[in-house]
């Protein structure tokens, strides 16, 4: 079960895997105390501190407590291995954010020079270009060009794919 949820954080494919990772590790850690009071059960009957029971009846709770040993283990193993499987999680929701937060700085890169020059002609300044013909024409040249720089730089740098 739990590698087929470690095959799904690698797919990104499951919806609510962090809720059954998280009650698959209440489950282990549940088995572990349990598996764990069954060794010193029978660790306490092994002791056999006052002769209750016979060499062959110690036998047979030597095989359960190296049972509840073994399985104690197992436990302990599958709880690393969810840790491991959580912390792919962690990893995938990570790459993702950061991917996201590559998007938003390329669009804002491309969009914040052309807010300094709308605010520019926010102003109430006498702007060279309101007297020339072609001034308006110029300025959304300009904005244009800005932005195909951009999209160049950032296709030369490959961030932007």
């Amino acid at each position: 079960m739990v590698s087929l949820l470690d095959d799904d954080v690698m797919d990104g494919t499951e919806d609510g895997l962090r809720e059954k990772l998280i009650s698959l590790r209440k489950d282990i850690l549940r088995a572990k105390k349990y598996y764990q009071q069954l060794r010193l059960l029978f660790e306490d009957i092994c002791d056999n501190d006052n002769n209750l029971f016979t060499k062959d009846g110690l036998t047979d709770f030597e095989i359960l407590r190296n049972r509840a040993v073994r399985l104690s283990t197992q436990a302990m193993e599958l709880k690393d291995y969810i840790f491991q499987v959580f912390g792919s999680y962690q990893t995938q929701i990570g790459l993702e954010q950061n991917n996201l937060m590559k998007i938003f700085t390329l669009v804002t890169s491309i969009f914040m020079p052309l807010t300094l020059i709308a605010g520019w002609y926010g102003m109430n300044l006498q702007m060279p270009e309101f007297k020339w013909k072609y001034g308006y024409i110029f300025v959304a040249g300009i904005s244009v060009l800005v932005c195909i720089i951009w999209i160049l730089i950032f296709k030369k740098k490959k961030w932007y794919t």
